[in-house]
């Protein structure tokens, strides 16, 4: 028994090696979710550049909503 469990009862002695395990598990899921995060952004930015590109590009324009291409004249 190490000295700093000393006053505490048998059942409350700590497991260092599993605060420690369970310490780097939590730390790596919350990295995989940061992660996760990140790319979910990634993928939004990347959808919203290309409605912007669909609106803005060159050509003849196209009505969403009823799916008519219109032209100028």
């Amino acid at each position: 028994m190490r000295p700093r469990d000393a006053h505490r009862p048998p059942g409350m002695i700590v497991d260092r090696a599993g605060e420690a395990a369970g310490a780097t598990a939590r730390t790596a899921t919350d990295v995989a979710a940061a992660q996760n995060s990140i790319l979910n952004l990634k993928i939004s930015i990347d959808l919203a550049n290309q409605r912007a590109t669909a609106y803005t590009s060159p050509g003849p324009a196209i009505c969403r909503r009823h799916d008519v291409v219109m032209t100028a004249g």
